[in-house]
């Protein structure tokens, strides 16, 4: 029956990779769907094997805090995505340290991961060849100048996945007892995995797989010299020969291509990193214990942008400053109990082992998964200070299978096997709560797609469909609001366009009871004003969009079209001013949120 569970959890991690990675909520679902069907099959079996108690308690009150302070949050729809990702990775995990726990079928799991690799590297290659935008089943995804990212939206996050992929299958090359067509085979892959880190040009990318290189190379080492010395220092002449083939070859052939050569040139460049983690660090301060609450760095990204970065601050760049601002010191202290209680298990087994396996010969299939392990965890130790590779939920529920094998690395019988009893209740919680929001958030996308084609009627009557089944989404009524904007902004009769603005500024006001810091929507609802007259209304509008994002340039140039528009001339030159600041700032100064959240 452990296939059927390899089956079940390979099922979903392809599904919500080919639909961007799962980034929105309704491209997630279908994936959590497979997943709760195989925690409600968990009911009918009962795993011969038991987990680590240190790794398992960390990881129970691990996730419970974070579903607990992702329940508690401020603004429940921007919750959502954390608190279902964790009940989905929550899921895999168990799934993996129960009933996946025998090395042939964990391997079976990696070459499932490899051949997805590989299909992921496809549409890169095209990407990175090309200069296009191509991805497959029709998605779409902004230039990136030529940076590969397969079936995922940013190049960071399709690095994420092949960095781990690729250490994944190296483990399974060096030392698995495959049969050498196979573990040619998943050399290949693996290398195909580390050709999708280069093209991807992602910096942290290329850091995070140079260390986990280094920490397979360095457990294999040490693997090899429990035995002879002799064989030892072959050894390590050969891995040290080929990893300095391997990084040389690598450079040689990037530094060919203008952009990745540029990528390299700028690996430890000052960048706009730093101005998100200051964010990120401004919003802790506000919240230090329990932090702001899941999902609400896109406000408090934007209270505290600075001037410097103008593009739309959604998350922190960095999974650990993230998550120390938006779940506080409790959340960080949990995740280091976490990291600590997996890779020590996993280094003990890494002690252990050669003992164990004494007398069966060099190559070993629980040394080749264990192997991969520890060093797909060093990758993403390294990336998750650059990238947030963890709030992309397909590469978190890859990352819960690599820790699920360090639950539980040598399929031992001892330890604990109750926390399995999660898996039908969390199966259920994800039928439960996951099924009644598919129908909104499948409006909800075609609204913002039908939108963004400029289909305007078509994207109010999906919206409205959408508000039908989900209460809680301001994007329903947003859309609404611009789309009967833009219909007003192209009207010729005066009566059509009054009552195009007037039906987008109700629906924005709509949006502001379920969100009332977005200052999209709030600027919306300003542009809508100023096109009934109602300038007054309108500047009150701008003033709390500027309040909750007071260093957006854009805010003020388009409070100042507002006001020019009303007549008010040296209103409108201060604006004008104030963005004009912006562009060469000041030293920064830490603004006070406009109002309780």
């Amino acid at each position: 029956m452990n296939g059927a569970f390899v089956f079940l959890l390979l099922a979903s991690v392809a599904l919500i990779d080919c639909l961007i990675g799962g980034t929105r909520l309704l491209f997630s679902l279908p994936a959590y769907g497979v997943l709760s069907a195989a925690g409600v099959l968990s009911l009918a079996f009962r795993p011969k094997t038991a987990a680590n108690p240190a790794c398992l308690l960390s990881t129970l009150l691990f996730s419970g805090y974070l579903l607990a302070r992702a329940w508690f949050s401020p603004i429940n729809y921007l919750a959502r995505p954390d608190f279902f990702a964790l009940l989905g990775a929550l899921s895999v995990y168990l799934l993996t340290a129960f009933y996946i726990p025998g090395a042939k079928h964990r391997l079976l799991l990696i070459g499932g991961l490899l051949l997805l690799a590989a299909l992921e590297l496809f549409p890169g290659l095209l990407q990175f060849a090309r200069g296009n935008e191509f991805m497959l089943f029709g998605f779409l995804r902004p230039a990136m100048d030529r940076r590969a990212s397969g079936m995922f939206i940013s190049p960071n996050h399709f690095a994420g996945f092949m960095e781990t992929a690729g250490v994944l299958g190296l483990g399974a090359t060096v030392w698995s007892r495959w049969p050498s067509w196979a573990k040619m085979l998943a050399g290949y892959l693996s290398l195909g995995c580390y050709v999708g880190v280069a093209i991807s040009g992602s910096r942290g990318g290329y850091l995070s797989t140079l260390f986990s290189l280094l920490i397979f190379t360095v457990l294999s080492l040490r693997f090899i010299g429990r035995g002879e010395r002799r064989d030892f220092r072959r050894a390590a002449v050969i891995a040290g020969l080929g990893l300095v083939l391997f990084l040389g070859c690598a450079t040689a052939l990037m530094t060919r291509s203008p952009l990745l050569q540029n990528r390299l040139s700028h690996l430890f460049a000052k960048e706009v990193r730093l101005y998100t983690w200051g964010a990120a660090l401004s919003q802790f301060r506000v919240a230090p214990v329990f932090g702001t609450g899941a999902g609400t760095h896109l406000i408090y990204g934007r209270l505290f942008r600075r001037p410097q970065l103008q593009t739309d601050p959604v998350h922190a760049h960095g999974d650990y400053l993230e998550l120390l601002a938006e779940y506080g010191l409790a959340g960080e202290a949990l995740l280091v109990f976490f990291l600590w209680a997996h890779i020590a298990n996993g280094l003990r087994s890494a002690r252990r082992l050669p003992a164990l396996l004494a007398g069966r010969g060099v190559f070993s299939n629980q040394i080749a998964v264990l192997f991969g392990a520890l060093g797909a965890v060093a990758a993403c130790l390294i990336h998750s200070i650059f990238d947030f590779n963890l709030h992309i939920p397909g590469n978190a529920l890859l990352l819960a299978v690599v820790f699920g094998i360090l639950a539980n690395p040598e399929a031992e019988s001892a330890g604990w096997s109750w926390p399995r009893l999660a898996l039908p209740l969390l199966g259920a919680a994800i039928a439960i709560l996951g099924l009644p929001a598919l129908p909104g958030e499948r409006f909800a996308e075609q609204a913002r797609t039908a939108l963004r084609d400029a289909k305007y009627e078509r994207s109010i009557a999906l919206a409205k469909k959408g508000m039908e089944h989900e209460k809680e989404d301001p994007w329903l009524p947003f859309y609404i609001g611009e789309a009967n904007r833009a219909l007003g902004s192209a009207a010729k009769n005066e009566m059509a366009r009054f009552l195009f603005f007037d039906s987008a500024a109700e629906a924005y006001r709509d949006a502001l009871k379920l969100f009332p810091e977005d200052e999209q929507i709030l600027v919306g609802l300003a542009r809508a004003l100023n096109g009934i007259e109602e300038y007054d209304e309108a500047g009150k509008a701008y003033r709390a969009a500027a309040g909750w994002d007071p260093n957006l340039i854009a805010i003020h140039i388009f409070y100042a079209q507002g006001l020019r528009a009303a007549g008010r001339s040296a209103e409108a030159a201060e604006q004008y001013r104030e963005a004009r600041a912006l562009e060469n700032p000041p030293p920064y100064i830490e603004p006070r949120p406009p109002g309780p959240l």
